[in-house]
């Protein structure tokens, strides 16, 4: 029978096995396997930490970046379901998607603060500890890079299922 693994398995081997190759790069940074790895690791532990659990969701409204493949990796690491948000959305429409799909987290790159604020009392299933900003800082949010700093980097001992449920796509319904 053969032996599957989740994306977030296969990233842990690949940590081992390119310990010299970038696996994530912008424009300003670059994580070899191994540096990605313990980002992704501190990130899992971090959302551990707030109480998020396997089947959680955490809503993210974020532009392609190094921190959404992070969410990604780490949230197949623990089982928690990335909700992943179109960032060109209204504000009405990311409160939909966040209370439907029952987020009990939220991450936001700091040009969509203003987005989720004009929303946030509206979204009465993320409680106001859970919200994580990326970039610049803002009161009532966690700072994305001071959420993960000080967190341990090791594998999350979590129980995941190549057949778990790990994201929740919203789509416009069109073809």
């Amino acid at each position: 029978m053969a032996c599957w693994m989740n994306l977030g398995q296969n990233f842990k081997v690949n940590a081992k096995k390119f310990p010299n190759t970038i696996a994530l790069k912008d424009s300003k940074r670059s994580y070899t396997y191994p540096e990605a790895n313990i980002r992704v690791n501190k990130l899992a532990h971090s959302l551990t930490s707030l109480g998020l659990v396997k089947g959680d969701k955490v809503a993210v409204l974020l532009e392609n970046s190094i921190e959404m493949i992070e969410i990604y990796l780490a949230t197949a690491k623990t089982g928690i379901v990335i909700v992943p948000i179109n960032f060109r959305l209204v504000s009405t429409d990311v409160e939909y998607i966040a209370n439907n799909s029952d987020a009990k987290a939220l991450v936001v790159h700091d040009q969509f603060v203003a987005t989720v604020e004009s929303i946030r009392k509206n979204l009465g299933n993320i409680p106001q500890d859970k919200y994580i900003v990326v970039g610049q800082s803002h009161d009532g949010y966690h700072d994305y890079e001071a959420f993960i700093k000080d967190s341990a980097d090791s594998e999350p001992q979590a129980e995941v299922d190549v057949k778990d449920t790990w994201i929740l796509i919203y789509t416009s319904g069109t073809t």
